[in-house]
């Protein structure tokens, strides 16, 4: 009986709840609102686990404010609210997570830690790389007072009895405009994480302490066994001027090439005249790898007139990496003429690209000769770049564009067809219509893309009708239709005559020469003209 009676109870509960209308959701946030503000713990735990799903400003703000609540558990899933969307944390509010770094729940103290990137702008999904050659300073939201405020509360975290806390307060050190206690940073320099130890280095860099006591400290990793953390010493070691000279000539002896080679720049900085055969040897070392090369000849700049003699021999140096690195460095530090650069081209064809480079800061040099050189070369680079300054080349110009029209790339037969039709040579439209039958689809398109510009003659026009239907790109049979369909209510351009057998050179032609804006308005100087004399009395 008593369970027939529980069940009926249970009935008209749930007809009760059905026959009520639903609530809106403004109506639940307003009412979460509400008990959040309301003197009862267990009405407020409810309604701050209620609310997190509505992700609105109004909502951030009040959840915000439920960072400070006496309660651990209403701080705990605000803060948990919170970092699921950080983009919605608000403004001006950010100095509450650097005083949860002393909150007594261990928990909320992880979860706040893990947050503070968000003051500078940095969201928990950003892909950063611990790295201290790398240095990331975001933009501060807070005042210079809670500035000062949040430097002393991470100092105290440094301390935390929990690794992840203090582990999640050196990441955030990264993008902390002020420098933390180089003290407390060297406590971590033991630690057995070599992240740990070098997010602690790439802090203790910026501290600004006694020099001989920073230097007395950094010895002990010297000998670290993460070469990462031993790279960042040297690092470490500019800011401290000659006094870092003992651990530098120590990390010259490292047995990684690049702890090494970094060591050496650094002295070279300090010692120029006497480090410089030492970076000469590591840069004509073809064992060495070329990133330790490149290192040692960015460094070996402030040299010009030593290095350039240097960058000539590593201009045939085997490695092709370094030969063009050598090359670019050389073509900022000297003047040679574009034939230097060609007879560089014979001896290496892999160079081609990094020679066509440096060739457009010679460009007027060229003579006809040199153009047709540059297109009887394999590579496809100058092949182009002699297209793009085919108008250059004199009386061979028209001849040199023809045959790159039947290129076998169809990146140069491409680029051939648009300067075509750029420069108008003779015979051009002729060679578009032929190239729209053409198998390659990329040549279609190319001589269609050129077709619709300008006007249209009637062989174009009558062209492009038939090529339309097999147009297979969507967007090109658009501006086809198009064309053709603003071509009906333009005069139709005579058809141009057929190409001669010794096509005559491109000529520049020269514009009329327009006035300037002050001899338009300038008044036109009219002469005085002389009155006529009286005529004289007999």
């Amino acid at each position: 009986m008593r369970r027939v009676f529980v069940t009926m109870a249970w009935l008209l509960m749930w007809t009760a709840l059905l026959g009520q209308p639903a609530e809106t959701e403004e109506e639940t946030v307003a009412r979460c609102l509400r008990d959040l503000r309301s003197p009862d713990v267990e009405q407020r735990r409810r309604a701050v686990l209620l609310i997190e799903k509505y992700r609105t400003p109004e909502v951030a703000e009040a959840l915000a404010d439920c960072l400070t609540d006496t309660d651990a558990r209403v701080r705990h899933s605000a803060l948990v609210s919170l970092r699921n969307d950080e983009s919605l944390f608000p403004s001006g509010k950010h100095i509450l997570l650097f005083r949860l770094l002393k909150d007594d729940d261990v928990h909320i103290r992880r979860q706040a830690s893990a947050m503070l990137g968000l003051t500078f702008g940095i969201l928990r999904d950003s892909q950063i790389m611990v790295s201290g050659r790398v240095r990331i300073q975001g933009r501060s939201r807070l005042s210079d007072s809670e500035m000062i405020e949040a430097q002393a509360l991470m100092n105290h975290a440094l301390g935390d009895e929990d690794a992840a806390v203090r582990r999640n307060v050196l990441s955030a050190a990264r993008f902390f405009p002020m420098a933390l206690d180089g003290k407390r940073l060297e406590a971590f320099f033991t630690d057995e994480s070599p992240e740990v130890r070098l997010m602690a280095l790439v802090s203790y860099e910026r501290w600004d302490g006694n020099a001989h006591e920073k230097v007395a400290a950094l010895k002990a990793l010297v000998t670290d066994p993460s070469p990462e953390v031993r790279n960042e010493l040297v690092l470490a070691c500019r800011q401290l001027d000659m006094e870092g000279l003992p651990i530098v000539t120590q990390l010259m002896k490292d047995p990684v090439d690049m702890v090494r080679i970094h060591a050496l720049v650094q002295l070279f900085n300090w010692k120029p005249d006497d480090t410089w055969p030492l970076l000469e040897k590591e840069l004509l070392d073809s064992t060495r790898p070329p990133e330790v090369r490149q290192l040692a000849m960015t460094a070996m700049q402030s040299k010009p007139d030593r290095l350039l003699p240097v960058l000539e021999r590593l201009l045939s140096d085997p490695d092709k990496t370094l030969r063009s690195h050598a090359l670019r460095t050389f073509s900022r530090l000297t003047n040679r003429p574009a034939s230097f650069y060609l007879k560089l081209l014979e001896d290496h064809e892999d160079m081609a690209e990094e020679v066509c480079t440096v060739l457009r800061q010679h460009v007027r040099e060229l003579s006809p000769e040199n153009f047709q050189f540059l297109m009887r070369q394999p590579s496809i680079p100058c092949k182009l770049f002699a297209i793009q300054y085919i108008h250059m080349a004199g009386p061979e110009a028209n001849t040199l564009l023809m045959d790159a029209c039947m290129e076998d790339s169809t990146v140069v037969r491409v680029a051939a067809l648009r300067t075509l039709r750029r420069l108008q040579v003779e015979g051009w439209e002729e060679i578009l219509v032929a190239s729209l039958e053409d198998a390659d689809v990329e040549i279609q398109m190319a001589a269609a893309e050129s077709l619709c510009v300008g006007a249209l003659s009637k062989e174009a026009k009558q062209a492009l009708e038939a090529y339309l239907p097999t147009c297979a790109n969507e967007e090109l049979a658009a501006r086809i239709s198009r064309r053709l369909e603003t071509a009906k209510s333009l005069p139709q351009r005579p058809a141009r005559p057929a190409p001669q057998k010794n096509p005559q050179p491109i000529q520049p032609q020269r514009l009329p020469q327009r006035k300037t804006q002050m001899q338009r308005l300038q008044p036109r100087m009219v002469e005085p003209q002389m009155a006529e004399p009286p005529p004289k009395e007999p």
